[in-house]
C-alpha cells in the first residue's frame, strides 16, 4: 500500500471469480514472457499498459467473432 498498490481478492464463496482472475494473470504472464525482460518498473508498466490495451480492445472481440462466424 505504501507504493500505491491496492490488493484485490476474489469475492468470498465465488470460486468462478477467482478462476477468471487466475486466467487473466496467466494470459498476462504469457504475454510478458514473449517480450524482452523489462529493465525497470517504468518499462514493465509500459509493457503491462500495452497488454491492457490489447486485452481490452482486441481479445474478447476476436473470441466472439470466431465463435459467432465459423
Amino acid at each position: 500500500m505504501a507504493l500505491g498498490v491496492e490488493p484485490i481478492t476474489g469475492k468470498p464463496y465465488k470460486p468462478t471469480t477467482q478462476g477468471k482472475n487466475e486466467r487473466f494473470h496467466q494470459t498476462l504472464f504469457r504475454y510478458l514472457d514473449k517480450r524482452p525482460l523489462a529493465a525497470d518498473l517504468t518499462e514493465l508498466q509500459t509493457q503491462i499498459d500495452a497488454f491492457d490495451h490489447i486485452y481490452n480492445t482486441h481479445g474478447p472481440i476476436r473470441a466472439y467473432q470466431a465463435a459467432s462466424h465459423p
